[in-house]
């Protein structure tokens, strides 16, 4: 286990080695742990400040998936 530094924050990464193989792998993008803060940030706003503020934590839906 390790976490890495990348452009939006800490990405952390996960490999299991069983025997010189590869068993298991996994990468946890900085998006996947922000959204939660943004959940809250973005509550009792109005609907059209949703992109704004999804901007200005600079999360990435792409990054926040695959754990």
């Amino acid at each position: 286990m390790a976490f890495v530094e990348s452009p939006p924050g800490d990405l952390l990464v996960y490999v299991r080695i069983d025997e010189g193989r590869v068993e298991k792998f996994r990468v946890r993008g900085a998006s996947a742990v922000n959204y939660l803060a943004f959940a809250r940030g973005v509550e009792g706003n109005i609907f059209t400040d949703y992109p704004f503020a999804l901007e200005s934590f600079g999360l990435s839906f792409a990054d926040a998936a695959g754990w």
